[in-house]
């Protein structure tokens, strides 16, 4: 469970093509179209995304849609905090319980290949593991970030009063406030 006591409000982002979406209890998702990846933060699409895969999308990626799935890594390396995230553990890759032309050998060749090139690849052994993943990941980018801007705030709240008299407020989606859950969805 994520600590609430350290946490911001802030809205993840979900693909609208994304098929198969995660629960990302506690956090407030919204459905949107992002360029790249899975799951990102509202505000910050450009800086973070996040491209989950099923032990069976894995597999197909290393084999027919490969040359597509390069395309998307290669997208996805452009952005400052990127990951793919699979709902299988390396051992139940080695096992290679799928059907189909990719050997276990292939797919864990691939995916060191990806890793080799700068994309991490975090193998969350099932779906629930990768969920909370998420939530931990996203939490952590939009708590750095707004730590960040925070620290920029005050330079730019002096510049804004000099200029207009009033000071800025908290960077958007950084509240001062303890957790405050505001639900656009039922819980999972």
């Amino acid at each position: 469970m994520i600590d609430r006591r350290n946490a911001l409000d802030f809205v993840v982002v979900r693909d609208s093509r994304e098929q198969l979406p995660w629960c990302l209890d506690p956090l407030v998702v919204r459905v949107g179209a992002l360029t790249t990846g899975d799951y990102s933060i509202q505000g910050l699409e450009n800086l973070v995304a996040i491209e989950r895969k099923s032990l069976s999308d894995l597999v197909t990626c290393c084999g027919r849609e490969r040359k597509r799935f390069e395309r998307e890594l290669d997208r996805l390396r452009a952005y400052p905090h990127h990951c793919v995230v699979v709902e299988a553990s390396w051992s139940t890759i080695s096992a290679g319980s799928w059907v189909g032309s990719i050997t276990p050998g292939q797919a864990l060749s691939s995916i060191a290949s990806w890793v080799a090139e700068g994309v991490p690849f975090v193998m969350a052994d099932d779906r629930g593991g990768a969920q909370d993943f998420a939530v931990r990941f996203l939490s952590s980018i939009a708590r750095h970030t707004c730590a960040k801007l925070r620290a920029f705030m005050p330079g730019l709240a002096a510049a804004r009063e000099g200029s207009q008299g009033t000071a800025a407020a908290s960077p958007p989606g950084c509240s001062r406030s303890p957790w405050r859950l505001i639900r656009s969805q039922p819980r999972c």
